[in-house]
């Protein structure tokens, strides 16, 4: 089943959250150069937003509560069914995105090392049938979505 998530309902749970304690929601424009909203996770408080691959959102600083305190919220999402599977093959997985330049680099460190990790720990012949697999599927994606 192709299926498409258009549209994200969070439901905060949290009886007594402090402002102290962190865990704002923080939603992004396209670009990630501003943020267009930070709301507190307090009780019974909904945020419905759409969900595209450029709708960044998330509450990216750790939460600072005490240890029997945790973050709770109920989420929901909307889905439609899709065009077609080759326009979802790029959207696939989560897509973390940095709010500032160094974000940004650590993001790519933490990319390049998990590539290295995977190398170490990984047959060099698994490892390199593997890659050339992904790179020759993601060829074919790419050819086929030019052709719709």
């Amino acid at each position: 089943m192709h299926v498409q998530r258009r549209i994200n309902v969070l439901i905060y749970l949290n009886k007594n959250w402090k402002k102290n304690y962190g865990g704002y929601l923080e939603l992004w424009d396209k670009k990630m150069r501003k943020k267009v909203l930070s709301t507190q996770p307090i009780f019974n408080r909904c945020v419905i937003f759409n969900t595209d691959s450029d709708a960044f959102h998330g509450h990216p600083d750790p939460l600072n509560t005490p240890e029997n305190i945790t973050r709770k919220s109920l989420a929901l999402y909307y889905y439609t069914a899709s065009k077609s599977i080759y326009n979802e093959i790029e959207g696939l997985t989560t897509q973390f995105q940095g709010r500032n330049i160094n974000e940004v680099k650590k993001l790519k460190m933490h990319k390049k090392t998990k590539k290295k990790i995977l190398q170490l720990i990984t047959p060099p012949f698994l490892f390199v049938m593997t890659r050339k697999i992904i790179l020759a599927m993601r060829d074919f994606f790419r050819e086929q979505k030019k052709k719709i």
